[in-house]
């Protein structure tokens, strides 16, 4: 018999600040880019080989658990992961090329399941342990995936999200190269400003219903694929909600809020846009945060899906239209579809539910 499954915990970091409670409090500012970063000063400390990325997932899973002690055999940790310990790959390049030795731990640090791994061993969790790479996808294919853990009886708890540090300046010229950044380093997502490079990391503690006091239910999810969108979404993306709703049991009159994938890309807003009305017509309020805590890729659904859980929680909700006008709302909590869409064709949906 499958277990339904809940979300207890919530832990975020990002370039709002350290915390859950920034992340929805800031959700509608506008970040000052065209990349913002971690402040690696606010980040706990794991060791001097350590990379941002590892640090930043830690900082996120210690809040979500907020103290509480696990049974080791019966944890698990899915993360999802992009491009891993990028600076830490940059200065072992940096150290070799100016003949300098590079330590052994670096090989660790900059492998992409990296930060699954230093959760894993902070809070000695030693059940399944993976890293998701389905690049901006990853996040929510990784919520999905540890739900699954927990429904199946495999795993009692899970640690899930995603986390990404990779805003060096390496990373930012290819995009710059590719397009996508925003010439102004501003982003509003619907208005075509193009993307701001983030950093960050959300973790979500998920157990079977009456385990601990639920923040809100993971109802359903679905994942695709478009072999020809190599950047952007693509119009496949109305399957994937479709399947997502239907895993959830659930029409699309029923979803309270979409909470978009929205990068600030005028090809990529506009496709998402004419997916998403091919399935609900008249569009639910939409939640688009990536204005202010910039594409965080591997991270990115995560954070997402944690802004979903914290709204579930609150009377009002962050919205911005299709034209990219922002505002605060009071809602009725209901049912929130988050949509994610990765590089490379990646396609998936999670449908998170008042507990």
């Amino acid at each position: 018999m499958r277990r339904p499954v809940v979300v207890t915990g919530v832990g975020a970091v990002s370039a709002l600040g350290i915390g859950a409670p920034t992340l929805l409090a800031g959700a509608l500012a506008v970040a000052d880019g065209p990349v913002v970063r971690l402040d690696p000063a606010l980040l706990p400390r794991l060791g001097s080989s350590a990379d941002v990325v590892s640090r930043a997932a830690v900082a996120a899973a210690r809040e979500a658990l907020g103290g509480r002690r696990v049974v080791p055999e019966r944890t698990g940790v899915v993360l999802g992961a992009g491009l891993g310990g990028l600076y830490a790959w940059e200065r072992a390049v940096r150290a070799q090329d100016r003949g300098a030795s590079v330590s052994p731990a670096d090989s660790v640090a900059f492998m992409p399941g990296a930060a699954a791994a230093a959760v894993a061993r902070d809070v000695a969790a030693l059940g399944p342990c993976r890293a998701v790479s389905t690049a901006c996808a990853a996040g929510t294919d990784a919520v999905a995936l540890g739900a699954e853990l927990v429904a199946s009886g495999r795993c009692d708890l899970v640690l899930v999200g995603g986390a990404e540090a990779a805003a060096t300046d390496a990373n930012a010229a290819a995009l710059r190269r590719l397009g996508a950044l925003s010439p102004s380093g501003r982003a509003r997502p619907f208005a075509g400003d193009g993307l701001v490079l983030g950093e960050g990391a959300a973790v979500l503690v998920l157990e079977p219903e009456g385990a601990a006091p639920a923040l809100a239910r993971v109802a359903g999810s679905a994942a695709g694929f478009d072999p020809a969108a190599l950047v952007e979404p693509s119009r496949r993306l109305a399957g994937v909600v479709r399947g997502a709703l239907e895993d959830a049991s659930l029409a699309p009159g029923d979803v309270a809020a979409v909470d978009a994938h929205a990068t600030g890309t005028v090809a990529g807003d506009a496709a998402e846009l004419a997916a998403l009305q091919e399935v609900f017509g008249t569009l639910p309020p939409l939640v688009a945060t990536k204005g202010s805590t910039g594409h965080t890729m591997a991270a990115a659904g995560a954070l997402d899906a944690a802004v979903a859980v914290l709204a579930l929680l609150s009377p009002e909700i962050p919205c911005t239209d299709a034209a990219g006008a922002q505002g605060t709302r009071p809602w009725t909590p209901g049912p929130v579809v988050s949509v994610s869409a990765g590089f490379g064709g990646y396609l998936a949906a999670l449908v998170l539910s008042p507990a």
